[in-house]
């Protein structure tokens, strides 16, 4: 698309929100309450930042990135038999759909990011220390920036989500060094032009999730040598997951540098830099695999985070669930309730977790000399689960979980609901639903409908409590079902996607959360 024309559309699409925007404020349910003190369960403050997420090359129409090609030769399941897959969820063409549904959950913040690939379409472009963007993809980012601030919600906005520009791969990828100089040129040109409008930033998605899923796994785009080429290579320091890893960090510690000087040339109020990182636990059943389990749990969650503890602002963790161990790889337990994408559901060891990274960072202060406490956003949480069964509890339980944390002194800020709408879920395609709105794909239109959990998040974000008949109710949904088929997009390995779900029961299992009593 020729800069003219993306400055065109979004001119259009800007007077339209502002159409939307009017009509639908004044039509939006009022959904703050008076709530009974007495039926409270969880309670969180007024400075705590309830907010939704999404990704450029999950939403984003129009974009010729690393993952379209991909999909195009057969990388990616759920994709070939949908209908426009290529349009997302027209994200670039229509942001005000996904950020008007956003809004009127009555979140403050939103997380989404800026393409490296769509800003910088010509490498030979960067220069030394600078980049030059298109300038029709900064407008329109400019635009949807804009959009997300009249509606009452902070940007937080991602630098690199999963998706390496085309013009990468060529480089060798993030086992090179010089795609970190890359990265590093192309941060300062996006902060210069956003700059004034953001004061949060995330340099960096996942690094770890990138580079075991790309370089090790070899199920992503990026790979190397081919899918499963190179399983050892999480063997640190030399497997290419480790390079990769330190070329990550290297570039979210120089851009970490680079935007706060930026910021205090310019004299703009002082940036919130962090990261967003995927934080997991490996679950043994043998006593090989404990010793698995243990290097796993080190590798996958301090690894990165130690090489860039002493350049955060704040420190974003992702919390989807945990993996059971089966040898060198994972297995479905037919005991065990799971998300579609095949993740064992344990809000458990997301309160373990945050623990465990408060206890590093802020207690023992690896890495951090004698800084001030490390604040930490729970960047993302979510389950994929088109049935919408247990998303409600999901998301009742694992807000126990994290208030529990806080409860005990983890400076968690703000929790992030990943997402809006069903979307492109990477190699797994469109089979999995994340969202709290889904989607039906149509040749003419995406339709979309609000599930129940989109009133129940949106009931918690405007009142910030979690209310005794919530959590009731969200488990009587669930337990009204069990035994019952519900969709499921993986293998019975739990290692494959598929093209289409298939039928899983729902478990007759109890994993609400309780400090006292865990669950595996």
């Amino acid at each position: 698309m020729s800069a003219r024309f993306q400055i065109h559309l979004g001119q259009f699409s800007t007077l339209i929100f502002k159409v939307f925007l009017l009509l639908g404020l004044a039509a939006a349910p009022q959904l703050r309450g008076q709530v009974n003190t007495q039926d409270i369960l969880l309670s969180f403050g007024d400075d705590f930042m309830f907010g939704l997420a999404n990704a450029p090359a999950h939403v984003e129409d129009h974009l010729d990135d690393i993952w379209l090609g991909f999909a195009e030769n057969g990388g990616v399941r759920a994709y070939q038999n949908q209908v426009r897959p290529q349009d997302r969820l027209e994200f670039w063409s229509h942001p005000e759909i996904e950020l008007r549904l956003a809004a009127e959950t009555g979140a403050k913040v939103f997380r989404f990011g800026v393409d490296w690939g769509r800003l910088v379409p010509d490498p030979t472009k960067c220069r030394q220390t600078r980049c030059e963007l298109d300038q029709g993809a900064v407008s329109r980012y400019k635009e949807i920036i804009g959009m997300v601030r009249e509606l009452g919600m902070e940007p937080i906005v991602t630098l690199f989500h999963h998706s390496t520009p085309v013009w990468a791969k060529a480089m060798g990828g993030w086992v090179s060094e010089s795609l970190a100089d890359q990265f590093v040129n192309f941060t300062r040109q996006a902060v210069l032009e956003f700059g004034s409008l953001v004061k949060y930033w995330i340099t960096l998605n996942e690094p770890s999730v990138y580079s075991f899923l790309s370089y090790s796994a070899g199920v992503w785009p990026d790979r190397i040598l081919g899918p499963n080429r190179d399983p050892l290579s999480i063997v640190c320091p030399r497997g290419s997951y480790c390079v990769a890893n330190r070329s990550m960090a290297d570039a979210h510690n120089r851009a970490y540098k680079l935007i706060h000087e930026i910021y205090s040339a310019n004299d703009w109020s002082k940036p919130q830099v962090g990261i967003a990182h995927n934080m997991t636990r490996h679950i043994p059943s043998s006593i090989v695999e404990r010793v698995q389990a243990v290097y796993l749990f080190r590798l996958w969650n301090w690894y990165l985070p130690d090489l860039i503890a002493g350049n955060l602002d704040f420190l974003g963790l992702n919390y989807y669930g945990v993996e059971h161990m089966d040898g060198l790889g994972i297995k479905m337990r037919d005991d065990r309730e799971y998300s579609e994408s095949g993740r064992a559901v344990s809000p458990y060891h997301f309160y373990t977790l945050l623990k465990a990274y408060h206890k590093r960072y802020n207690i023992e202060k690896l890495n951090r000399d004698n800084r001030a406490e490390l604040p930490f956003i729970v960047t993302e949480n979510g389950i994929s689960d088109g049935s919408d069964l247990i998303r409600p509890a999901y998301i009742v339980e694992h807000l126990k979980a994290m208030k529990a944390a806080m409860d005990e002194g983890v400076p968690v800020k703000g929790y992030i609901f990943w997402t809006v709408s069903d979307n492109w879920e990477w190699a797994d395609g469109y089979c999995p639903k994340f969202g709290l709105v889904a989607v039906d794909r149509t040749p003419d239109d995406l339709v979309r409908e609000k599930r129940g959990s989109y009133d129940l998040f949106s009931a918690i974000a405007t009142d910030r409590v979690v209310t005794v008949a919530q959590a009731d109710r969200a488990w009587q949904l669930l337990e009204s079902h069990i035994g019952k088929d519900r969709p499921f997009c993986r293998s019975a390995d739990g290692y494959y996607a598929l093209d289409a779900p298939v039928a899983r029961k729902l478990v007759d299992f109890d994993w609400r959360f309780s400090k006292s009593s865990p669950i595996d």
